[in-house]
C-alpha cells in the first residue's frame, strides 16, 4: 500500500487487535514520506514484517527500514478504518528462496467448483456419441491422451433405453485406432483445443489390463444411466478403451457423453 502520511507507529495493542491475536508486543515505529510503499505479511516464520522501499521505478527502489515483530498463529483479519474492500489478493510463500505455492482469492473463479473453472479458463472439452445396437451387439471407444506432461483429468456418462455393459481397459493392443472425433471445448470463445484424440470401433487385439465394469439397466429390457465416480487421470501417451455392449432382447439406444479438462 502506499503510505499518506510523513510517519508510521503501530502501536503493540492496536497491532494486536487489527491481527485478530490476543498478544501485546512492542511499539513498531519507522519514518515514511509521501509515496513511500510499505510491504508487509506474515512470513511461515510467524513474524509480522514491515519493509519500506522508497525511490522510483526508473531511479531505482531500496528496502529502508525492515521490522520483524513475532506475532502468534491463528486467525489474522485487517480491518483498518472501516471495511477493507479487495478486489484481488494473492498470497505467496517463499521459503529458502523457492516459491512453495501461491493462491489467489478475491477473483469470480474462487467461489465455483475447480472443474467449472476450467470451463472459464478454456481447459475444459467434451464429446458425444449417439447410436442404436442391436441385440448382442458392441460398440468401442479409445482414449488417447498426449505424450507430455499435459495431465487429461477424465469422466463419462452413458445412457440407454435397455441392458448394457461398460467394460474399461488400460493399455490396449490395436491393430487400427477406428475413426477419430474432434472434441469441442465448453468455452466457446476459446481458441484452445485438446490435446486428447478418442476414437470409435477400433480394431483390438487386446484388451490391456482391466479398470472397472458397470451394468445399465437391469434383466435388458430397462435402461438407466452410469457415470464415473470420480475423475481418472489419465497416464501419459497410454490408451484407454471402453467397451459398451447390448445384452437386451432387441435393438437398444445409447448416449456416451465424455467430459475432461487439461493441466
Amino acid at each position: 500500500m502506499t503510505v499518506e502520511g510523513t510517519d508510521w507507529t503501530i502501536k503493540g495493542l492496536l497491532l494486536a487487535g487489527l491481527m485478530g491475536v490476543a498478544v501485546v508486543i512492542a511499539t513498531v515505529s519507522f519514518g515514511a514520506v509521501q509515496g513511500d510503499i510499505v510491504v508487509n505479511g506474515v512470513d511461515p516464520s510467524n513474524s509480522l514484517k514491515f519493509n519500506r522501499i522508497g525511490g522510483t521505478t526508473t531511479g531505482g527502489l531500496k528496502s529502508y527500514v525492515t521490522n520483524t515483530v513475532p506475532v502468534t498463529q491463528g486467525t489474522n483479519t485487517w480491518n483498518v478504518g472501516g471495511t477493507v474492500a479487495v478486489t484481488q489478493l494473492t498470497t505467496t510463500w517463499n521459503v529458502g528462496g523457492t516459491v512453495t505455492s501461491t493462491q489467489t482469492q478475491g477473483t469470480s473463479d474462487t467461489t465455483i467448483e475447480f472443474e467449472h473453472a476450467q470451463i472459464h479458463a478454456g481447459k475444459h472439452y467434451e464429446l458425444t456419441y449417439v447410436g442404436t445396437l442391436a441385440s448382442g451387439s458392441t460398440t468401442s471407444y479409445v482414449v488417447r491422451p498426449p505424450n507430455t506432461s499435459t495431465r487429461v483429468h477424465f469422466g463419462y456418462h452413458v445412457q440407454t433405453d435397455q441392458g448394457f455393459t461398460l467394460y474399461v481397459y488400460e493399455n490396449p493392443t490395436l491393430s487400427s485406432t477406428g475413426t477419430g472425433s474432434t472434441p469441442f471445448n465448453n468455452d466457446r470463445n476459446s481458441a484452445n483445443t485438446s490435446a486428447v484424440v478418442i476414437y470409435q470401433n477400433p480394431t483390438i487385439t487386446g484388451i490391456g489390463t482391466f479398470l472397472s465394469a458397470d451394468i445399465i439397466g437391469s434383466g435388458g429390457t430397462q435402461g438407466n444411466a452410469i457415470a464415473s465416480g470420480e475423475e481418472i487421470i489419465l497416464k501419459q501417451a497410454t490408451d484407454y478403451l471402453g467397451v459398451l455392449t447390448n445384452f437386451g432382447t432387441g435393438s437398444g439406444r445409447f448416449i456416451v457423453h465424455f467430459e475432461w479438462y487439461e493441466l
